[in-house]
């Protein structure tokens, strides 16, 4: 996508950046205590009420404790220097969390995107891909986004 391009282009110069110094412990208090299921993990993870029960958290699910309390360390780091948080830090944290997650997911930094949503990730990398019109795309999936995208690149393919 082109944000991912401009986060890119922008670190290019990072690889002997100086380190910034993170203004909180990027690693949640939360201590993942183990596998959890069912009630234990939605109890221990989760904010919902008790009388809420979600068989599905992929639409809008609700949003573990451990990266609500991180996101809102963030929100608050932001609201302490704006311009220097946008300036002069914002692509130093998006480049160490390109380099973490690719050393998580065993992936080479290049090769890492970060993206908004889930919709953007799927419509990013259907959109890429070479299509002729003997081409077919298979799918399973019944999300609208992944359906409108396939049938888009359908009907610019002439299939």
């Amino acid at each position: 996508s082109d944000q991912a391009y401009e986060i890119k282009k922008a670190c290019q110069h990072l690889q002997t950046r100086p380190q910034v110094e993170y203004p909180f412990d990027i690693l949640p208090s939360h201590k993942l205590t183990g596998r959890l299921f069912g009630k234990q993990a939605k109890d221990t993870y989760f904010m919902l009420r008790d009388d809420v029960v979600y068989m599905n958290h992929g639409a809008f699910g609700a949003t573990p404790i451990p990266v609500f309390d991180t996101y809102q360390e963030w929100q608050r780091e932001f609201e302490r220097e704006p311009v220097q948080f946008m300036s002069g830090n914002y692509f130093s944290y998006l480049y160490d969390n390109i380099i973490a997650l690719s050393d998580f997911i065993g992936a080479d930094p290049e090769d890492v995107h970060l993206v908004e949503n889930a919709t953007t990730a799927c419509n990013t990398v259907l959109k890429s891909l070479d299509y002729t019109v003997e081409s077919n795309i298979v799918h399973v999936n019944g999300y609208g986004a992944v359906n409108n995208a396939i049938k888009q690149i359908s009907e610019k393919k002439g299939n």
